[in-house]
């Protein structure tokens, strides 16, 4: 078995919105990298292309960007949740609908939740989000992660011309969901412990 074979025999599961049903996806490291690759590339290119237009201004504001943003994507590993962690890295190639930002403020601790029915929950809630919104428009997502030592939250608002009112698949397990939205914003917050 070569090297390519045993990082592609290598999954995770994870819940995916494609088929909009339960079944799980697996994404390979292998894939994951792929999509990985290609959107950094598309970054890279995006600065170069700032560069060859002489726009030094925008492609440092494109450096400082992408830099934040994956700064704040390292410092989900300290959530102590790794399905979450999955299911927030590869949201956007699993909900192409949507593009994502993240912010944290995170306190490494011991959390009691149940990571994997948290992600399949957020999975279920998209898959309905996706029922409901224009395939052929874009939606912004801001993920807010919060954690203390003893808690934690993720809060997810979603921008958007919505005609109408978000209704929550009902949770199945130990963390709670409350929700507010108007016509052009859905926000949505999972807690636990």
């Amino acid at each position: 078995m070569g090297k390519g074979d045993r990082l592609a025999s290598f999954t995770s599961e994870i819940p995916t919105s494609l088929t909009h049903s339960m079944e799980m996806k697996k994404l390979t490291i292998k894939e994951a990298l792929k999509y990985a690759r290609h959107d950094f590339l598309n970054e890279l290119q995006l600065v170069l292309l700032n560069l060859d237009l002489d726009q030094k201004e925008a492609a440092r504001t494109n450096i400082l960007r992408i830099t934040e943003r994956m700064r704040e994507e390292a410092v989900l590993d300290k959530l102590g949740l790794p399905a979450v962690e999955t299911w927030i890295h590869t949201f956007v190639w699993l909900h192409p609908t949507f593009s994502k930002t993240v912010t944290t403020e995170i306190e490494r601790g011991v959390r009691k939740s149940n990571d994997v029915d948290v992600a399949s929950y957020l999975d279920k809630l998209f898959q309905e989000i996706e029922r409901w919104i224009d395939p052929l428009s874009d939606y912004e997502v801001n993920i807010s992660v919060y954690a203390s030592q003893t808690s934690w939250s993720l809060r997810f608002t979603i921008q958007g011309d919505f005609r109408r009112k978000l209704e929550l698949p009902e949770p199945m397990g130990d963390f709670e969901v409350t929700a507010t939205d108007s016509e052009n914003q859905w926000t949505f917050t999972i807690r636990g412990q």
